[in-house]
């Protein structure tokens, strides 16, 4: 391969779902030093453990996570996506203790550091759940309902209950007339999550995008513009590469560069 002068998203995307082809091309960046900075170094040690974490390869997806956790400071805020990343090779691991451990650690710098709210809920969840398998529902309760606290405009059910979280979203968008439009985009971004969980890709498509047509006339840089569209282009992405149509996945890949490249310039 030539030598890299940037991200080549077209070649990622051509690579999209074989793990090991990616994992190549991340590691070359990684010794390209006149394009990687220490910065970048991060993600993509990051990114090259997720890819191992899909090939159930564990030992190494740790080992990335590692080497990127060893380069951030105590305040930074991928500490905590970090220790969410970890928490789920334990969890799969059927090494609940450990994962519940990393959990309560990401949830600790996620409070300390104002995380969003939907970040928040989002970890509640995944203790909640540990807790519930393990019949421990006085834990249990306290975790849903914190979660419920930081995720009140699109409360979300357990992540094992999909069937009644969808129930839940759609009397939402039929009842609740007096939602915002950014309500009602909370809501249909996350029925697409849980479409995703049943395999549903075209109809959890179908959310996103109606998430995205909502999003993007009415959010604004007060709204959490990153974290919103970071989520959301991701989400996106990964559903057309799921239904093999890699073009549009290579266009919301792009986008989803494009956000984080205006923020980091700022």
């Amino acid at each position: 391969m030539a030598k890299l002068t940037s991200i080549n998203f077209y070649y990622l995307c051509v690579i999209f779902g074989d793990y090991e082809k990616v994992i190549e091309y991340y590691r070359e960046l990684l010794h390209n030093e006149e394009f990687i900075d220490d910065q970048l170094r991060i993600v993509v040690n990051i990114l090259i453990g997720y890819n191992y974490y899909h090939l159930f390869q564990f030992d190494n997806a740790l080992y990335y996570y590692n080497i990127a956790f060893s380069s951030l400071d105590d305040n930074n805020l991928l500490r905590g996506e970090l220790y969410i990343r970890i928490g789920d090779v334990w969890r799969i691991r059927n090494n609940v203790e450990t994962a519940l451990s990393c959990y309560k650690k990401a949830l600790e710098i996620f409070i300390n550091q104002d995380a969003p709210s939907r970040d928040v809920a989002r970890l509640c969840r995944k203790v909640f759940d540990i807790y519930l398998e393990q019949n421990n529902y006085e834990d249990a309760i306290i975790y849903q309902e914190q979660a419920d606290i930081n995720d009140d405009n699109y409360r979300q059910e357990s992540e094992f209950d999909i069937e009644t979280s969808l129930k839940y979203f759609q009397n939402q968008l039929d009842n609740q007339s007096d939602h915002s439009p950014l309500q009602r985009a909370n809501t249909l971004y996350s029925m697409g999550l849980c479409f995703m969980k049943k395999n549903n890709y075209s109809q959890a498509l179908k959310n996103f995008l109606q998430a995205k047509e909502l999003f993007e006339k009415h959010v604004t840089s007060d709204n959490n513009f990153r974290d919103i569209f970071s989520s959301l282009f991701e989400s996106i992405a990964l559903v057309y590469a799921l239904l093999k149509d890699n073009f549009n996945a290579l266009i919301m890949l792009k986008k989803l560069h494009d956000v984080h490249m205006s923020f980091n310039s700022d």
